[in-house]
């Protein structure tokens, strides 16, 4: 049924995004801060898409149906709603739209616009949602029915800082970052003089310093396996990855998304766009893979082998959450059930391996800050070494997983200690 003023006046928010249908495309999406945007949803050339109308009050509900009616003419003359409006579809005397402003001129045609052309290729597929949610939801609503060049500099503050009262510091400085992009990309495209979006930080906290990631030295690793053996977590799938990560010192969305045909020999393939830093596709990370890395590999083979990723979701990789792999908490929630909350994480392993590898003296250090894949992200320099130092981080990681299995070797001992000591004692 359609919706009236009485029933949006009366949505609350959630916890959660959610939205209400109002018919022919159109809805009303309520986000948890309580600010309600209309958008229409539609496809153009087999692709879906969705025009962000404003936000209600600002933009009233007949106001809205306006809109969506007005899109769904132009696509009944094989125009899409969001593309730059011809003249010849202008009446003489008149802008494009029912607002009385042309179409191409409001901030959330831009918004869109930025978001197909420019972010969403780049964006991993692990955030596209958390991305959306930010560029959408956070900035775009409170202005989307907003003529670009007529949003002064203040009005952007005060969205960035409803978010920092709503979201925190550090979300609110990243939807700044993409506020600067976006009102950039206006400018470009020849919509705004300036960016009114820069120089804005003075009006925003500072992003705490972020605390340094718990990690194990080599010598506590024995009682770590301890753990881990003692039978407290049953996923075997989860106890590879576990051992995979301390491995191959991967970080949490390169493991998690990695598919079986990344497994090339003795060598995991690491694609650009699964990378926090490297987007270009020839800079791809390549992962020595050790006897002890393939040996787990081919356990987990049998196990997850008939999907397309190492580590699915459910008993056929089903999605949950909106995600085919293993939950990014999965992890971490482990790490809590063996007594290590706190103590340890990932990310870790990586800092336990780039201290043991530069303390042994035994490798350069080039060769152990290119396997934790801090590349180099651009220049000539950064393409001619994508592969280089492959054969020394080969020998690098069998080295590294020696020094796991001797940890590991420690741990079993223990293990065997404390079961004759408790047969003895009955």
């Amino acid at each position: 049924m359609p919706l009236t003023d009485n029933q949006i006046k009366g949505l609350k928010p959630g916890p959660k995004q959610y939205g209400k249908p109002d018919g022919g495309g159109l809805g009303i999406v309520v986000t948890p801060t309580g600010a309600k945007s209309f958008r229409t949803r539609y496809r153009f050339d087999g692709k879906a898409k969705i025009i962000t109308h404003g936000i209600y009050p600002d933009i009233s509900l007949a106001e809205a149906r306006r809109m969506r009616d007005e899109a769904k003419a132009l696509l009944a003359r094989g125009i899409d709603p969001m593309a730059k409006p011809d003249p010849a579809d202008r009446d003489d005397d008149g802008p494009a739209t029912a607002s009385g402003v042309d179409r191409e001129r409001l901030f959330g045609t831009v918004v869109e616009e930025w978001w197909e052309k420019k972010k969403l290729p780049t964006i991993k597929p692990s955030n596209v949602k958390r991305v959306h949610t930010r560029v959408f939801d956070y900035l775009a609503a409170p202005l989307a029915h907003r003529p670009v060049d007529e949003i002064a500099p203040e009005e952007i503050l005060a969205v960035i800082q409803r978010v920092e009262k709503d979201h925190g510091v550090a979300t609110a400085q990243r939807v700044y970052g993409f506020a600067k992009k976006v009102f950039g990309y206006a400018k470009v495209t020849r919509r705004l003089p300036g960016n009114p979006a820069t120089d804005l930080e003075d009006g925003l906290s500072a992003v705490p310093k972020a605390k340094p990631r718990p990690f194990l030295d080599l010598e506590e690793v024995p009682q770590f396996f301890v753990a881990l053996r003692s039978g407290t977590v049953r996923n075997s799938v989860t106890v590879i990855a576990l051992e995979l990560y301390m491995h191959t010192v991967l970080r949490l969305s390169e493991l998690r998304w990695a598919r079986w045909e990344h497994v090339r020999g003795n060598e995991l393939l690491v694609p650009a766009g699964a990378m926090k830093t490297v987007k270009d596709e020839s800079l791809a990370h390549i992962v020595p893979l050790s006897s002890q890395s393939l040996a787990l590999l081919k356990r987990l083979r049998r196990i997850t082998g008939e999907s397309e990723w190492l580590f699915p979701v459910g008993k056929n990789g089903s999605a949950r959450g909106g995600e085919p792999v293993m939950s990014g908490n999965t992890t971490t929630y482990v790490y809590g059930r063996l007594g290590y909350k706190g103590r340890v994480c990932n990310h870790g392993w990586k800092k336990t391996f780039s201290t043991a590898a530069n303390e042994s003296g035994l490798w350069n250090s080039d060769w152990i800050e290119f396997q934790l894949s801090h590349h180099q992200r651009s220049g000539v320099r950064a393409v001619y070494n994508k592969a280089k130092y492959l054969k020394q981080r080969h020998e690098m990681m069998q080295w590294w997983s020696d020094q796991l299995s001797e940890q590991e070797r420690i741990a079993n001992e223990r293990i065997a200690l404390e079961d004759d000591l408790s047969d003895i004692l009955g």
